[in-house]
């Protein structure tokens, strides 16, 4: 980062230059490098300065495709989110071929303290007792498993279902999952009403074991697919998500048909495998843009 509304991404393939106030994003390219490099030594440099060094931007680049300043004339406004995204830890019991983030090999601190769970709930119920609202969001995601960093997990859902009580607001938790959960880990969840549950399931035994192998390279399969059958059996809603590899694309008719007959009336939805992480080092992504989803019934 250059500074607070200019931003400089730079890889060995490939450098940006991105000022999302302004509507800029532009790839740059080694030449280009050298004249950001020589604005890095001077810390009062503005936009204006970078338009010196890409002339042609406000021609055939990108300033004729700029919108005018969304922000507010009230420049007292700031920014009081009521929602928030926890990746609780990196760590994962799958080694998911495509896996955007590489979970469970990260070379990081893997897993969110609780203390960095508490402060971002303490905001978010804040922002909206400040705000008037009537209610707030939290959703775990990752990253890696969030039921990983279990203890998190579970403190982060009853410390913020209390907190909105408390205060009268409505909360809503939701849950994306790799699905390798215990009866007890089911139960728990189940009796929280987390109300919005995704559960990652790529289709047949041997699709989902291929691309979504245990971390020993077992098979995840079963333990998923009666994970998906315990919430239902007890009413809960969930949500399918299937992720097609170029090894799997051409059996998407196959995996439709196999979600619609053990899941009738399951939302599903499916999408390619994207060029990142895991998914770059074994080339299993595909070109497909955009996501397919199908409503089984």
């Amino acid at each position: 980062m250059i500074k607070r509304e200019i931003f400089f991404i730079e890889q060995e393939e490939k450098s940006v230059i991105f000022v999302p106030l302004k509507g800029v994003i532009m790839e740059i390219n080694e030449n280009e490098k050298i004249g950001v490099r020589e604005l890095l030594k001077d810390h009062n440099f503005s936009f204006q300065d970078l338009l010196k060094i890409f002339p042609e931007i406000d021609r055939s680049r990108l300033l004729g495709r700029i919108p005018k300043d969304t922000r507010s004339k009230d420049e007292k406004e700031i920014f009081l989110p009521t929602s928030a995204v926890l990746f609780t830890t990196f760590n994962c019991h799958l080694r998911c071929i495509y896996c955007y983030s590489e979970a469970g090999d990260r070379r990081i601190k893997a897993n969110m303290d609780w203390e960095i769970a508490k402060s971002a709930i303490d905001l978010i119920i804040g922002n909206t007792v400040q705000q008037k609202q009537e209610e707030c969001s939290i959703e775990f995601h990752g990253g890696g498993e969030p039921t990983w960093n279990w203890s998190v997990f579970k403190s982060s859902v009853d410390y913020f279902q209390t907190c909105a009580n408390r205060n009268g607001l409505i909360s809503k938790v939701s849950l994306v999952t790799n699905g390798m959960l215990s009866e007890k880990q089911i139960e728990w969840i189940i009796g929280r009403n987390i109300k919005t549950i995704q559960i990652s399931l790529d289709g047949p035994e041997e699709i989902q074991n291929v691309q979504r192998p245990t971390i020993g390279g077992g098979k995840s399969f079963s333990v998923v697919f009666r994970t998906i059958k315990s919430f239902l059996a007890r009413g809960t809603e969930i949500m399918l998500h299937s992720v097609v590899t170029k090894d799997s694309v051409d059996r998407i008719p196959e995996i439709v048909q196999f979600f619609g007959y053990n899941f009738p009336h399951l939302m599903v939805q499916i999408e390619p495998a994207c060029p990142c992480g895991r998914g770059s080092i074994y080339g299993t992504t595909i070109s497909v843009s955009g996501n397919l989803c199908e409503k089984i019934y």
